[in-house]
């Protein structure tokens, strides 16, 4: 289905026929008929962008990206990576949690990386909950799930230290 260029355009079937889409699990993508390589295309661009260190041009990329299909939990990374990146901690937070969910809880890194962005805002508690959710949902015998466990499993030791955050 390709949109009209003037929204003003769209009569009340096109409207209906819009939502009975998203309702199917349509995304915006496609909606808009953007194709698969489009987006691939784009998501290069913004991974070259966040490696080349222009973060700023990443987050907008990835951001279009997110809006484009929020189904797919590495645009929400992206978007999360390069908010932390710009020191942006708190909307970085949001969007790794947009990405656990969009992954179905199956990958649990989004949660410690949440865990750090808690750190760089001070707030140690919910760091600590992050890790904890982290640990909540690794699963047993996966050998990705016990790395992050055991990073995870570190930092939240390194945050009980009593010295912990007095530098």
């Amino acid at each position: 289905m390709t949109m009209p260029t003037n929204m003003k355009e769209l009569s009340p079937e096109e409207v209906r026929a819009i939502m009975a889409g998203l309702d199917d699990g349509l995304t915006n993508a496609d909606l808009a008929g953007i194709t698969d390589e489009q987006l691939e295309a784009l998501y290069a661009l913004g991974h070259n962008l966040y490696v080349a260190g222009q973060h700023r041009d990443s987050e907008t990329i990835f951001q279009a990206l997110c809006l484009y299909d929020y189904t797919q939990p590495r645009f929400w990374l992206g978007l999360a990576g390069s908010r932390q990146a710009l020191g942006d901690y708190r909307q970085a937070v949001d969007a790794y949690s947009m990405a656990a969910v969009a992954g179905g809880l199956k990958d649990i890194s989004p949660f410690y990386y949440a865990a750090i962005c808690f750190l760089k805002l001070g707030d140690m508690e919910s760091a600590l909950g992050s890790l904890g959710g982290l640990a909540g949902l690794a699963e047993e015998g996966d050998p990705d799930h016990q790395a992050w466990l055991v990073k995870a499993g570190n930092l939240a030791e390194a945050i009980r230290r009593p010295d912990a955050g007095k530098e």
